[in-house]
Formats: structure tokens, sequence, C-alpha cells
């Protein structure tokens, strides 16, 4: 086992022209561009990706297909220049590309459940006035004990012992601000999403996915990807369960990344634009040297 890990951002890390100087540069990058643009019949990611606007992009049904196509693209580039390891994670939609990278999907699969999650969760997203709010300052603990116990809003991602995102009903986090504030938030900043994305309102979507995916095929790999539902190392069995868990439960970065360290991972690659999950790992375990890819020049500096 090495001590390296490959790390895949989630939504909210794309950016215009993104994967266009590896695609250029590096035959394996363009072999995985090429290949995504022949994959599904409603859109072709390659020009998502190196054409389409922000706003494009920004789509959740489109964020989702073009991030794991960029994330595997990153991952093969970093192969290509001899760079291996064990241990894969990935943010949210981000566990589909580790899934893919580790070997436990193919490339065109993982694609192909990407849009469909994509599709899945921007439909659910419009069944009412969602959303999501990071709350600053305060533990997951002490969020929790503030959510109300009808579920109209919960903690949903575990990003950092004082960073922990809400999601729900808009006015279920509007109720529930000024009592996060009293336990000792700094701040409750409301973000710029579609949906109440890893909360319950996800699990009519979730159950649709679950059909999708049990016409997937999931191979086996020595690989280890640590799931976001348990911030454990998924069993191969669990894979498909955990998946669909996924998308109504917490994320566990936090946890996830705990373990990482635990288990003797020394560095990271993040393996896309954004750098949020380089900036993650140096405020939850600063000893794992992160280093974010996600164009030629940060290739090249990640290999010298």
């Amino acid at each position: 086992m090495s001590n390296i890990a490959f790390l895949f951002p989630g939504q909210g890390s794309q950016t215009a022209g993104m994967g266009k100087s590896l695609y250029d540069n590096i035959p394996e990058s363009k072999e995985v561009f090429d290949k995504a643009a022949n994959i599904l019949s409603d859109i072709d990611i390659k020009a998502l990706c190196f054409e389409g606007t922000e706003e494009d992009l920004k789509k959740t049904e489109n964020t989702q297909p073009a991030l794991v196509t960029v994330g595997i693209a990153v991952y093969r580039a970093l192969q290509s220049k001899n760079i291996e390891g064990d241990y894969f994670a990935g943010h949210s939609l981000g566990e589909i590309t580790a899934l893919c990278a580790a070997g436990y999907i193919s490339f065109e699969d993982a694609v192909k459940i990407a849009r469909t999650r994509g599709l899945l969760m921007a439909k659910a997203g419009s069944d009412a006035p969602y959303g999501m709010a990071a709350v600053l300052g305060l533990n997951y603990e002490d969020v929790v004990k503030c959510m109300p116990e009808n579920k109209e809003v919960v903690a949903a991602n575990y990003n950092l012992k004082d960073q922990i995102v809400i999601s729900g009903l808009s006015k279920a986090i509007e109720e529930i601000t000024p009592k996060l504030m009293e336990a000792g938030a700094k701040r409750v900043m409301p973000l710029k999403v579609s949906g109440a994305f890893h909360s319950p309102f996800m699990k009519p979507a979730a159950d649709s996915l679950k059909e999708f995916l049990d016409n997937v095929k999931f191979n086996n790999s020595d690989n280890k990807v640590f799931s976001n539902v348990t911030a454990e190392i998924h069993s191969f069995d669990s894979i498909k369960e955990n998946l669909y868990k996924q998308m109504f439960s917490t994320v566990r970065w936090f946890d996830s990344m705990i373990n990482m360290q635990k288990m003797g991972i020394t560095k990271i690659f993040e393996c896309g634009p954004g750098k949020v999950l380089t900036g993650m790992t140096k405020k939850i375990a600063p000893d794992i040297e992160a280093v974010c890819v996600f164009d030629m020049d940060s290739l090249n500096s990640a290999i010298n």
C-alpha cells in the first residue's frame, strides 16, 4: 500500500474551460475527453467543459458528468507521470469519480450515473423552495442539537470541525438561524444551490437512482475508496447501497480525512479545479501534503 490518496471534488468546483490544457498536451487526458464526447446522446461533455459558459456548467445535470470527466482526465494525467496510489475519496458527486478512478465503475458508467444523478437532483430541487447554508464557527454535535425533529432542515455536510453545511426547506433554514447564532455560530451563510442536497428531501431522487444503479456493473478492485456515508473504506458489497444513501445522508468528509491520516496517508492529490479539498485537507490534517492538479501548470508543479 502507498501513502498517497487521490481526492475528487464535487459541485461548486467547476469552471469554464476546465481540462483544455490537459487535452492539448496529455494523450491520456485527450482520450478521456474524446470518449466522453460520445457517451451521452443529449450533451457533448467535451464541448461543455471547453466551450460551455459558467451558466451552462452550473446546471446540476451538466456539472456532475463534466466534473467526473475532468477528474478522470486529471487522474490519467497523473498516472502518465507515474504517480500512483491505493486510496481514493470524493466529496459528494466526487465519490463517483473516485470509484471510477479506483476501478470499481467503468468511465462510461460513471458519466451516465453522474448525468442521471444530476437530472434527478435538479428535478427534486424544483419541487419546493429548498436551500443550503454553511454554519461557521460551530461544531457538528452542536449544529445537530439545533436541528428540528421534523427534519425540515438537517446537517448535510460535515466538512470541517467548525464548518457544517445544513440543508432543507429555505424557510426552516431561516427559522433555525437565530438558534444557531445563539449556540455560538459566527455566521450562517446561504449557499447558491438549487436543492436540499444530502437531506431527506432527496430520498425520492435517490430511490430513482437506485433503480438505475441496479443495471450498472460494479467491478472488484484492490484499491480503497472512502464512503461519504460511513467515512470508512467501502466493502465491495456496500458500494451501490452507499451511493444510494449518500444522496440523502450527511457527507462525513471531516471523519474521512481523519481516517486517512490514521491510515498513514502523507500526501493527497486533488484531481480537478477549485482547490476546495486541498484547502480542507490543510485545515483538517495539516501534516498531509496537499496538492491540487487541474491544468498543465499545476501538473508540472506537482511532478517537479
